[in-house]
């Protein structure tokens, strides 16, 4: 009786730590103006892409772009027509992350993360048809957790924290108002692996 050897079948490959994330987020900005309250807190939408060029140390870089608008009417006196305002922020990001642990197969499925970086705010002011725009660049601070679903996929939370970021604005009369866009953001996120 002649025996043949049977060999495993190959398993399927890990991923890479190359992922694309989608997310939805809400923003809250540190200070509006008074009156404006309104605009202070929004909805955020983004992409973000993350590559770990050395598979054995959990570090990399992460890229990321953001969009989000909030309007409001502004009310300025009796006999007056309120004054609409909208704030548009784009956002282009770009840092380092650092896993705290990483899910192999079959294996713990949480993924703690942190994250710094810096951030240019493309911002641009609306009032009643006249505005100012700008491009400040801020620093960020960023905490997460993922939850690895299947080989693939992953689901996750994050907080990021900007800072630094604030423009100088020229007003009627030569005065000058400093608007300060750092803030606060909490978001949902999903995304693959490659």
């Amino acid at each position: 009786m002649q025996r043949v050897a049977v060999e495993p079948a190959p398993s399927s490959p890990e991923p890479s730590y190359a992922t694309l994330n989608v997310y939805a987020a809400d923003r809250q900005l540190d200070q509006v103006a008074e009156g404006l309250e309104d605009i202070a807190q929004f909805d955020i939408v983004g992409a973000e892409g993350i590559v770990l060029p050395w598979p054995q140390v959990p570090l990399g870089f992460e890229f990321g772009a953001s969009y989000g608008s909030s309007a409001t009417s502004l009310a300025i006196g009796p006999g007056f027509a309120p004054l609409d305002v909208e704030l548009t922020l784009i956002g282009v990001s770009a840092g380092l992350r650092l896993y705290l642990y990483r899910a192999g197969p079959g294996g713990f499925p949480l993924e703690p993360f942190i994250a710094a970086g810096v951030t240019k705010v493309y911002a641009n002011v609306d009032v009643a048809g006249l505005g100012f725009a700008d491009a400040p660049t801020g620093n960020y601070l960023r905490a997460g957790l993922q939850l690895r679903l299947t080989r693939w996929l992953h689901v996750g939370i994050d907080y990021r924290r900007l800072a630094g970021a604030s423009s100088t604005v020229q007003l009627d009369g030569g005065n000058a108002a400093t608007v300060d866009f750092d803030n606060d953001q909490v978001g949902l996120f999903v995304g693959v692996r490659f």
